[in-house]
């Protein structure tokens, strides 16, 4: 918005030179700037069976993709963000109840969900997987490594990274990568997130998935709604000042 808006003073500006060599009457462009947000049209969204096919192609041959394919299995069925998948703690997880818990953040409200099928994955990679990286990652750390790691505070975050590091970017990075090779369409997570979100407005109602999304304001689930695509593309098309 603000490259569009110093278009738009310079055009003024054109046209003030103009009036001023009295080569036209008045400035045509005064007055005129853009105002408010633009609203962006979900794009480029995966389909329910893709979305899937991802989830049941990735395949699972260690500890790393095992834990992989968790925080997968979060983003396709639960639609979570990166922010929330590195905040999420192993005590958010309630098992016995096929839930976890996903903490409020500055974007989202808090929420409880989970599918019934990923009980057991959850299951095997806390108590088995997790304890495993957690071992190794104390027993072999190298002289690259940071010599005194946040044990409180990293031992205690559901998804850890093998290497050391204290968040798990560098662990969704590969995951990305993995991701794209199964499927050329696939971007990132936030691409998943829309496209979950989309899906779930095919057969849900708009304050339930609200809740599910964890948006504050409704208005924010209600632009996934396919039925409100076309309008707002026509009338981005309409009024955006450079089409």
């Amino acid at each position: 918005m603000n490259r569009i808006n110093r278009m738009l003073l310079s055009v003024r500006y054109y046209f003030a030179y103009l009036q001023q060599e009295n080569k036209i009457g008045y400035n045509p462009a005064a007055g005129i700037s853009l105002k408010g947000s633009i609203r962006t049209v979900p794009h480029d969204l995966l389909e329910k069976q893709e979305l899937e096919a991802l989830y049941e192609s990735y395949t699972v041959k260690d500890d790393r993709s095992q834990r992989n394919k968790v925080i997968l299995s979060l983003l396709v069925y639960q639609g979570l963000t990166s922010q929330e998948l590195h905040q999420l703690k192993a005590e958010h997880t309630r098992l016995k109840e096929g839930k976890v818990y996903v903490p409020a953040n500055e974007h989202t409200n808090s929420r409880l969900k989970l599918e019934a099928f990923q009980i057991m994955e959850l299951y095997e990679y806390i108590h088995v997987t997790r304890s495993k990286i957690l071992v190794n990652r104390i027993a072999e750390r190298s002289g690259r490594k940071p010599k005194l790691m946040k044990a409180a505070e990293q031992t205690s975050q559901l998804f850890i990274s093998m290497d050391g590091c204290e968040n798990i970017k560098n662990s969704l990075y590969h995951l990305n990568q993995a991701l794209r090779r199964l499927n050329p369409k696939y971007k990132n997570a936030v691409q998943l997130r829309k496209s979950v979100i989309t899906e779930w407005l095919k057969e849900k109602d708009l304050r339930t998935v609200q809740y599910m999304a964890g948006h504050k304001y409704v208005s924010s689930t209600e632009r996934y709604q396919t039925s409100n695509l076309e309008d707002l593309k026509e009338a981005l098309n309409k009024h955006h000042p450079l089409t």
